[in-house]
This record gives C-alpha cells, structure tokens and sequence, in this order.
C-alpha cells in the first residue's frame, strides 16, 4: 500500500505542475488540499458596474485586469519522483570512492555539480568553480587560524593572570 500511495502522490504533483487540474481524482484533490492557496478575505463584495460610482471606475478597471489566482501555491520546486535524488545519490557514491574518501565537501559539491550540470558549463565555468572552491577554502583555513590564535592568546592571558 505505501508503495501504491508514494506512486499515486507523485503522480498527482505532476498532474498540478503540467497545469492539468482538471484531471484530478477527488482522491487526488484531498490529498493536495494542504496546498490549496489561502484565500485573501475581501473587504467589500464586489459590486455591479450600475452600482459604482465616478470614483470607483479605476479600482473596477483593475479587478477586470487582474491576473486570475492560482488555486494551488506553486510546487515547481517539487521533484514528482525520487528518481533524480537517487540519481544524485549514485553520482557522489562514484565520486567519493574509497580514494577520494578525504575529499573536502567544497569539491565533492562542485566535482557534482559539474556532471550533473554537463550541457550547463564550459572551461570558463570550471575554472570559475575551482577559483570560488579555493576561496571557500582559503576563508575556512584563515577562519580557523583566527580562532586558534584568539584561543591561545586568551589562554595566555589567563595564565599571566594566575
């Protein structure tokens, strides 16, 4: 059954990001209801065009021009499957291997970020990465070295004090 459902979930995100609303279950519809919109409460009710008067005409105007309101927030940044996290998993498992196991963090995310990105860089952008993964680096170690001498300086102070 959880597999049923995990299936069935992502299905139903996917039919919400390709805009396909009406082909959602009423199954489906209960499930995506924590991402329903929250609807602005409205001060007055919308009136009649007979009823506005002179002054009311812009603010008639910009109900008529408004963009109509998604019903569901945004899930864009949903991925529908699990398919690309385990593709990302696999990706820094051949990366990391039993060699490379004292790999720093910054150059695993950016030795990634290249083979994931493949068709996105050129030698420009690689050079760039390893210029900001040094720099990474570099503010690490110095962030460090500070720490380490204000660590023996007060311990010094304290011995004097003593």
């Amino acid at each position: 059954h959880i597999v049923t459902y995990v299936h069935s979930h992502c299905h139903t995100h996917t039919k919400l990001q390709r805009k396909k609303k009406g082909e959602l279950s009423d199954e489906e519809k209960l499930a995506l209801r924590p991402l329903l919109r929250p609807r602005a409460p409205t001060a007055n009710p919308v009136q009649s065009d007979e009823e506005e008067g002179d002054g009311d005409f812009f603010a008639a105007m910009g109900r008529i021009n408004q963009a109509p309101v998604e019903e569901y927030i945004d899930t864009s940044f949903i991925i529908p499957s699990a398919v690309e996290v385990e593709r990302l998993w696999s990706i820094a498992g051949n990366v990391l291997t039993s060699n490379r196991n004292k790999m720093l963090p910054t150059l695993m995310q950016v030795i990634i970020f290249l083979k994931v990105n493949r068709d996105m860089w050129d030698e420009d952008t690689v050079h760039q990465s390893i210029i900001n993964s040094k720099n990474t680096e570099r503010e690490n170690r110095s962030r460090r070295t500070v720490a380490l001498e204000e660590r023996v300086d007060q311990e010094e102070a304290e011995t004097v004090e003593l």
